[in-house]
């Protein structure tokens, strides 16, 4: 296993070693068990979506319908495409698992497996590494996905309002969807903004099959390596856990942590990243709703649908990663008042995408050392040390369910 607790909270590798495997009481709502019941295999379990929910049935009894959707899009008026987008997404609100807008699975099973380990080493705090670099208390992304030829001429003025605010975001482009400029692109990223892939031309045929996947994946990483793009993100967060490492980048941003509402409903319930198989390849999940969800097909006015998703990851240490399509410029005060929200907060950290997978890979690396009674950090200057208070983990007899 490559997402273990104590890779995730980097304690002492022997503190580990004082409980072994910790079985986890798995809640009737999940629907089916994990292979393995322990902390170990049911964090594998849930980030990699193994867990056989309702989205199963229904994406399965409407992928033809998807297809055709998706080939006549370009041709359907702005009106139709959202009626049909609003139809679908009423066909999932019958899922029970993954729960929106957080899903508290992921947060009580790690919490379950500390206590265990304080348990069982008779310490009431158990030392750790920060999620954060720098004394920071969590992070955030803003990620644009540039749907269309409108979106990109659109992006310089998201562009220019996030420089308002100090922040360089990650933009990811559609290479054979519409024009770009590699000048543009390479002024960009000279100021600190950062350019990924987000799919060859937005036709949802990514995962079709695995000819189809490894013929893309061929032009994908050349325009990848053209451009310099540092990471992925597969239109409509389409994916197919086996075959994400072989994208291009040293990151993916293909899995919401919960979305039971779009194309693809489910997620790795997670809001901080993780491991891709054995190669290291860093997941950046979606944490925030998406801008299309919460403004085209909720019609919300307010940006409280985003504020109230980033206190709970706020409160947690957690990862906000949110989409902001160029192609919806009309949403652009409330994108305004989230870069207020999160850049008022001086111990969050505002980054791009490959910043966090690099830090994640040098947190990954770095260890946790007990000596002569006490602690310190081999492996890397930015990462702090801290203790977890069993008083403060939220595991309790109350929350299984």
């Amino acid at each position: 296993m490559v997402n273990t607790p104590q890779r995730i909270y980097k304690f002492p590798a022997d503190w580990e070693s004082s409980v072994g495997l910790v079985d986890f009481p798995w809640p009737e709502r999940t629907v089916a068990l994990p292979p393995g019941k322990d902390t170990d295999s049911a964090i594998e379990y849930l980030l990699t979506e193994q867990y056989p929910i309702d989205h199963n049935r229904l994406i399965s009894k409407s992928r033809l319908m998807k297809r055709i959707y998706y080939s006549l899009k370009p041709r359907l008026p702005r009106s139709l495409q959202l009626q049909i987008q609003k139809v679908s997404m009423h066909a999932h609100r019958s899922i029970r698992f993954p729960r929106e807008p957080f899903e508290p699975l992921m947060p009580d099973l790690l919490d379950f497996h500390l206590e265990a380990i304080a348990r069982a080493r008779r310490s009431d705090r158990i030392p750790c590494m920060s999620f954060w670099p720098d004394g920071y208390q969590a992070a955030f992304c803003f990620t644009h996905d540039v749907e269309t030829q409108y979106g990109y001429e659109c992006l310089p003025e998201l562009v220019e309002l996030e420089r308002t605010y100090g922040v360089r975001s990650t933009i990811n482009i559609v290479p054979e969807r519409y024009d770009w400029d590699i000048r543009f692109l390479s002024d960009l990223m000279k100021e600190g903004f950062e350019i990924g892939i987000h799919g060859l031309k937005h036709d949802m045929r990514l995962f079709e099959s695995r000819e189809i996947f490894e013929q893309r994946c061929e032009k994908l990483k050349k325009y990848s390596d053209q451009i310099g793009a540092c990471g992925f993100r597969s239109p409509g967060l389409q994916r197919y856990y086996p075959w994400m490492k072989d994208l291009p980048g040293i990151y993916d941003s293909s899995f919401p942590d919960v979305e039971t509402h779009l194309i693809c409903p489910g997620g790795c319930c997670h809001i901080l990243p993780w491991f891709i198989g054995k190669n290291e390849k860093v997941e950046i999940p979606v944490t925030m709703p998406q801008d299309h969800y919460l403004f085209n097909l909720r019609t919300e006015a307010s940006a409280k649908g985003w504020f109230d998703k980033w206190r709970i990851i706020r409160a947690r240490g957690g990862l906000g990663c949110v989409i902001v399509h160029p192609d919806y410029i009309d949403h652009k005060r409330m994108f305004e008042e989230l870069l207020s929200l999160v850049t008022d907060d001086s111990r969050v950290w505002v980054t791009t995408a490959s910043e966090v997978a690099t830090w994640w890979l040098e947190r990954s690396r770095a260890e946790l050392v007990e000596k002569d009674g006490g602690y310190f950090i081999t492996g890397s200057k930015r990462a702090q040390m801290g203790f977890l208070k069993t008083e403060d983990l939220n595991w309790t007899s109350n929350n299984r369910v």
